[in-house]
């Protein structure tokens, strides 16, 4: 992934998670609650619908191919194995839940 898209999807979904913290009350100056607020945004789906997912991706300036590279790389330097991604929602989620978390290092550390 280029640090063009990267940055772009940081953005976002940083936006996202703060926005969550925000109408949700919540302290975000407390690690446990931007925690709790990036799970809530990114630890299931994201984006819904095949559709919506290869135009997030396109959005943010990122071919299939680079997006499933970018997965795959993480899958195998974070866990030791390669997953299989059958489908651009599957891939699209998979990216905000990684990029979600340097989010969290980048604002609270």
């Amino acid at each position: 992934m280029n640090e063009r898209s990267y940055n772009s999807i940081h953005a976002e979904i940083e936006s996202a998670i703060f926005e969550y913290i925000e109408e949700n009350n919540l302290d975000p100056t407390s690690n446990i609650d931007v925690d709790n607020a990036r799970s809530e945004v990114t630890d299931n789906y994201y984006i819904i619908g095949y559709y919506q997912c290869d135009e997030w991706l396109k959005k943010h300036g990122l071919t299939p191919w680079q997006a499933i590279e970018f997965v795959q790389t993480w899958h195998i330097d974070n866990c030791g194995k390669e997953v299989l991604y059958p489908n651009s929602e599957i891939i699209a989620n998979e990216i905000a839940y990684i990029i979600s978390f340097d989010v969290l290092t980048k604002e609270i550390a």
